[in-house]
């Protein structure tokens, strides 16, 4: 299984940075970015780890005492469908209900049918819809967003 821990060292960012590039084709938070994230008290990032090697994490904003909003979730290729990231993400919504946060919120690509699993599992529900909001960069076609919610 994985141990958790919240992610603040350089190399950490640095790993993340990379898994994000793997798990991710649209627009990602540069390393720079990640760096600020992990110094601000309105970002989290937790890492879940095999031995010292970061296999998934998870990065949520604060967006005021009682919501937050799920921004990224990824897993290395090789280590998907093994329950890291449910785990994970599943270990995060405690963390948050512990907190006081009362509501997750994420935002979702429809054609990630995964990733749709993975949150209906942990109980978020469908709350909106934004057409056209994705755009494939191989295809340059586009996809709707799926904005979900779950109550702690």
């Amino acid at each position: 299984m994985i141990y958790i821990q919240e992610l603040s060292r350089n190399q950490q960012m640095f790993d993340l940075y990379n898994l994000l590039r793997e798990g991710f084709t649209n627009h990602i938070p540069s390393l720079l970015e990640l760096q600020t994230y992990s110094n601000s008290k309105r970002y989290t990032l937790y890492g879940g780890f095999i031995g010292d090697k970061l296999c998934c994490a998870v990065i949520y904003l604060h967006l005021d005492m009682t919501q937050v909003e799920i921004l990224y979730v990824t897993c290395e290729r090789t280590q998907r469908h093994k329950g890291y990231a449910h785990h994970l993400v599943k270990h995060t919504c405690a963390c948050l209900k512990k907190l006081g946060i009362q509501d997750i919120f994420l935002e979702m690509c429809e054609e990630n049918h995964k990733a749709f699993n993975l949150y209906t599992k942990l109980g978020f529900q469908i709350i909106g819809n934004r057409k056209n909001y994705y755009r494939n960069k191989e295809t340059h076609s586009f996809h709707d967003a799926l904005t979900m919610h779950k109550r702690c």
